[in-house]
């Protein structure tokens, strides 16, 4: 959008406004050098900075065409020397040799103590390792009688602030107020399919989702006709141990030892009921033990003849 002819887009300083300030006539806001005085020093007219290299000069030499910038190894020459078939990188020790030395019989490669020497200083029968508390010697300190280990809250002091009886502890929504935003009428909350798609691929008719096995493929492989599945036990290998002729497979009770206990003489097993206590209860005199049968009803037997 272009701007009108009679609108400014910027703000023009008045005639008699200044923007910024002027420095005075007699004030310098920069020193400068003295007219005999250089600044820096300027070449000569026929002096050079750097010298340039002339037009059939080269900087860097370049190898001939038959020169070799490294030396190629002959046919016959090797880099490093192998050693000969016959010769030995390594010695190896003689057979006699001792690569290290053994110890003798009667030379001890430790010291052991002497049978009087003692390798740990044992304490003296009076003398105590660690210092015992006197009698009346307090290892902790009580508290006194009229002493608080822990401050208790006044009567009137409130350990935690209660909210006033005009405060709310959580903002409640206003009347009007939506906590949730509503769907719009026309608004879906998932994507409905659409007629012709589907969720899931289907398999062709002719596509087979598991490969089937050929018809002269084996699926498992089967043994060979002379081949054992399972190893048989040798005509002449035990498959579980016999017990020695002289060896007792379960131990036998001593002739003083009881499998199970006896009772006493006078130990009763079993508790006998008392002369005034009745084992079974009693029916009462308007008791009837079976029901008696109707007038009008029949027992099975009865039904059948």
């Amino acid at each position: 959008m272009r701007p009108l002819s009679n609108e400014r887009t910027e703000r023009r300083p008045l005639s008699n406004e200044r923007t910024e300030r002027r420095p005075l006539s007699n004030e310098r806001t920069e020193r400068r050098p003295l007219s005999n005085e250089r600044t820096e020093r300027r070449p000569l007219s026929n002096e050079r900075t750097e010298r340039r290299p002339l037009s059939n000069e080269r900087t860097e030499r370049r190898p001939l065409s038959n020169e070799r910038t490294e030396r190629r190894l002959l046919s016959n020459e090797r880099t490093e020397r192998r050693p000969l078939s016959n010769e030995r990188t390594e010695r190896r020790p003689l057979s006699n040799e001792r690569t290290e030395r053994r110890p003798l019989s009667n030379e001890r490669t430790e010291r052991r103590p002497l049978s009087n020497e003692r390798t740990e200083r044992r304490p003296l029968s009076n003398e105590r390792t660690e210092r015992r508390p006197l009698s009346n010697e307090r290892t902790e300190r009580r508290p006194l009688s009229n002493e608080r280990t822990e401050r208790r809250p006044l009567s009137n002091e409130r350990t935690e602030r209660r909210p006033l009886s005009n405060e709310r502890t959580e903002r409640r929504p206003l009347s009007n107020e939506r906590t949730e935003r509503r769907l719009l009428s026309n608004e879906r909350t998932e994507r409905r399919l659409l007629s012709n798609e589907r969720t899931e691929r289907r398999p062709l008719s002719n596509e087979r989702t598991e490969r089937r096995p050929l018809s002269n493929e084996r699926t498992e492989r089967r043994p060979l006709s002379n081949e054992r599945t399972e190893r048989r036990p040798l005509s002449n290998e035990r498959t579980e141990r016999r017990p020695l002729s002289n060896e007792r497979t379960e131990r036998r009770l001593l002739s003083n030892e009881r499998t199970e206990r006896r009772p006493l003489s006078n130990e009763r097993t079993e508790r006998r009921p008392l002369s005034n206590e009745r084992t079974e209860r009693r029916l009462l005199s308007n008791e009837r033990t079976e029901r008696r049968l109707l007038s009008n009803e029949r027992t099975e037997e009865t039904a059948v003849q």
